[in-house]
């Protein structure tokens, strides 16, 4: 394993040199006789395509021939040249079917003309073959970001893709597509899989071919330990590169396995250019040797803000909390919540960073939840007398934390203090709700104001961060540091979260010292120093001040039961069955099996274009999403196919498409037919479909029609009597075309498009973690986090709603 302070381009660097190695060791075996054969289509230069046609000595040197046929008014010639055999080198084999064209230079070998990229790099012809290599070497991640990268990045004026043959692997596992026409029927030797399972689907029936398997272990690929061992069982080379961000989430345990080589500053002076001979250029290349040499040398200032009134607000919040854990799970649900309340109400309070009057939302927020706990407390009759106490003052503490803030916020007067020194720095505030605030203040400066910042993401004027967030939004600024200079306004209980937040990041680098280093990834290399022993980092505990992470996580969890308390009402009032899927950032839902989710997980990791009609977005139900989907919901509606839909179909089609519906309904309403009566008069007159999905015709308005509906309409026509039905019978079944073709060919393809531009800069700027993104107009993509293996019964109003919940601070 390979640990760097971000991974950037690293895979597809390290993937194009194992395939260089394995070009320049075929290069060591010359082209041969046995090479072609008689018949044989190739390709000359890489630009004609010409019929080989054997050898033969003539005046004592060893020639071959090459077939062209040319066409003039109707009439076909065929015409045959002499090659001598130093020539050899410019032919690739390629396709039977091919068509014989182009024009054929045959002095080409002696003119001034563009050579490849490898004959530059290896200095002739014969120092590199990629048509002699026989191994391929496969590198995982999002394959969108590596088709841009092997077509904007050149070397010697070509790019990657014209130099080796590139590829990626198809969803599937099973077929190989090819990048580039360069290099004729040649397969790619350079394959990119978007994430481990396809990349294992493929080494099954390739494993003899597969060199290397490279994997960006981030994104999809992160929790797939098992297809890792299934690589390693097959004896399969891995090299899997992470950032210090991601080593740091996973336990130095699921590593024993593994040689780890974790680059340190001595390294990165090693392998990258010194700062001032980078050359000034926008290639990503560049870019990512400026950004590693600007973040590996910056350390996070804090700047130190004395409030008392916080530190005892919250060192009165744990007493406050410590009292409910001795309760235990079976704890008075009151407690709880007066908990969950003032965790909020406080570290909302700690993030405002800007002036605040009565008025201001963050205010009426934290009133809000003030007015909530006391209402508890005067209403349950469950609180001992010391939980009543105790839950009192932590509402007095957070009513004076409030009114001191309104007089003078400090970390406001803080931030003004830094911008007099820093007038153009970059401002973050991760907590979404705040960030408007600041947009409001600061939009007619030149500061930009963040929700999010990642490695990608350059901040040249320096970043300030407003406050301490959850681990995994401070890990993303400060594993590297993200910006230089880079400012934290922490009051004293952040700033001691910081504390904790840096001992953990040297006890984890420390933990990792233990496993085998370099010397074990490179055996053959004698020299390499030994590593400093471990040295024993003993971390802080502060009296009284809870872990902030320890904090969110026990509340996120009584949160998800309160979800399931709030909407399974039991079986006798509930009117369906429902999963819960939980998505970063504090987004949930419950969605029933049949509800259409917008899942664009594969435009993320997949080299479409934007034009190509694979490009598509997938509906499923919610029984077939998984951890780490990426789905698409419209802000303003609740079905975005629809939605779209509607923009590609004529006025009127989908109210005459839905006429064989609105005859079932009033046919049962007029007769008082149950469903059950209504499915056996349907099937006595033909109808094959089974009960169940014939009573969901009737009940679910989000079906445009039955699946066999050429059919299955005229036999409801004929059943209900319906005259309007009968009467457009033809043109409700067009209708019906229509709007189904729109659904599920137009509108995916049209979103996908709308999205693919998007999706790419999301992914090339390693935002791809983010909890929620907003994509253009009023789409919003999350990722799931969580998803339940069973339905529960729920109401109707709780289905199929996406629901910012109020648990998660972020």
């Amino acid at each position: 394993m390979l640990i760097a302070p971000e991974t950037g381009p690293i895979a597809i660097l390290l993937g194009f040199v194992s395939t260089l190695g394995l070009a320049h060791e075929a290069g060591l075996r010359q082209l041969t006789e046995k090479s072609f054969s008689p018949g044989q289509k190739v390709l000359v230069d890489y630009e004609a395509v010409a019929e080989f046609d054997g050898f033969e000595d003539a005046n004592g040197r060893r020639m071959f021939w090459l077939l062209k046929y040319n066409t003039t008014k109707g009439v076909t010639t065929r015409s045959r040249t002499s090659w001598p055999i130093s020539d050899l080198y410019r032919l690739v084999p390629v396709d039977r079917d091919r068509v014989v064209r182009g024009e054929i230079k045959r002095g080409k070998r002696n003119e001034i003309s563009e050579l490849s990229g490898l004959s530059f790099l290896f200095n002739g012809p014969n120092k590199a073959d990629v048509h002699a290599i026989t191994k391929k070497v496969i590198v995982v991640m999002p394959t969108t970001v590596a088709a841009d990268f092997c077509k904007s990045t050149l070397l010697y004026g070509q790019p990657i893709k014209d130099v080796i043959p590139v590829g990626q692997v198809s969803a599937d596992g099973e077929e190989m597509e090819r990048w580039s026409t360069r290099f004729g029927a040649q397969e790619p030797v350079l394959l990119f899989a978007s994430d481990l399972d396809v990349a294992c689907s493929f080494a099954q029936d390739n494993q003899d071919d597969i060199e290397l398997v490279i994997v960006d272990v981030a994104g999809r690929n992160r929790e797939k330990h098992a297809s890792i061992k299934r690589l390693n069982t097959r004896k399969i080379p891995c090299l899997l590169i992470a950032s210090e961000r991601i080593a740091n989430e996973t336990e130095v345990d699921q590593h024993n396995d593994f040689s780890v080589w974790e680059w340190g500053a001595d390294d990165l002076r090693a392998l990258v250019w010194p700062e001032k001979r980078l050359p000034s250029s926008n290639s990503e290349i560049a870019k990512f040797e400026s950004r590693v040499q600007s973040t590996s040398s910056a350390r996070p200032i804090v700047e130190k803000i004395a409030f008392p009134i916080v530190t005892d607000t919250y060192k009165t919040f744990c007493s406050l909390r410590r009292l409910a854990k001795q309760r235990g799970p079976d704890g008075p649900r009151e407690l709880e919540e007066i908990v969950s309340e003032a965790f909020y109400a406080i570290t909302r309070l700690m993030r405002c960073s800007a002036e605040l009057t009565n008025k201001s939302q963050s205010v009426v927020d934290v009133d809000h939840r003030i007015t909530a706990m006391t209402k508890v407390m005067n209403s349950s009759n469950y609180l001992s007398a010391e939980e009543r106490s105790a839950a009192a003052l932590v509402v007095d503490r957070i009513v004076e934390f409030r009114d001191q803030m309104l007089r003078r916020n400090p970390k406001q007067i803080a931030l003004q203090g830094v911008l007099e020194k820093h007038p153009t720095i970059d401002l973050l505030c991760p907590d979404a709700r705040l960030v408007m605030e600041l947009e409001g203040i600061y939009k007619h400066r030149r500061n930009r104001v963040f929700a999010s910042a990642v490695s990608g993401e350059l901040f040249h004027n320096g970043l300030l961060v407003t406050g301490w967030f959850r681990k995994s939004r401070m890990a993303s600024v400060l594993t590297p540091p993200i910006a230089d200079p880079l400012i934290l306004l922490l009051y004293d209980v952040e700033r001691r979260w910081h504390q904790q937040f840096a001992e953990h990041r040297l006890t984890m680098r420390e933990e990792r010292k233990r496993l085998k280093g370099r010397q074990a990834i490179f055996p053959a290399i004698d020299g390499w120093k030994k590593p400093k022993e471990k040295v024993e980092v003993v971390e802080s505990e502060e009296s009284g001040i809870d872990n902030i992470e320890e904090v969110s996580s026990e509340i996120d969890e009584r949160f998800r039961q309160r979800i399931y308390d709030r909407v399974s009402g039991g079986h006798s009032d509930a009117d369906t069955k429902a999963r819960l899927l939980l998505f970063a950032g504090g987004l949930y839902g419950l969605f029933t099996d049949n509800y259409k989710l917008n899942v664009v997980t594969h435009l993320f990791d997949t080299a479409f274009d934007a034009d190509d009609d694979k490009a598509i977005v997938k509906v499923c139900g919610a029984k077939d999403v998984s951890v780490g989907d990426r789905i698409v919901f419209r802000t303003k509606s609740r079905d975005l196919i629809r939605e779209v839909a509607d923009e590609l179909i004529e006025d009127g089609q989908r109210e005459i498409s839905g006429l064989w519906r609105v005859a079932l309904r009033n046919y049962m309403s007029e007769h008082s037919v149950s469903d059950e009566s209504m499915c056996s008069k349907l099937r006595a007159a033909g109808c094959n479909s089974q009960a169940q999905a014939i009573s969901n015709w009737i009940r679910d308005d989000g079906m445009i029609a039955p699946q066999q509906y050429r059919t299955d309409v005229p036999i409801i026509a004929k059943v209900t009597d319906d005259e309007a039905l009968k009467s457009q019978l033809k043109a409700v079944v067009e209708a019906i075309r229509n709007v189904r073709s729109a659904h599920q060919q137009k509108a995916p393809r049209l979103i996908a498009k709308r999205i693919r531009a998007k999706a790419a800069e999301v992914v090339r700027q390693e935002q791809a973690d983010e909890p929620v993104i907003h994509l253009d107009g009023d789409l919003i993509l999350v990722r799931v986090a969580e998803t339940a293996s069973k339905p529960i019964p729920v109401k109707y109003t709780a289905a199929n709603r996406l629901v910012a919940g109020d648990s998660w601070p972020e």
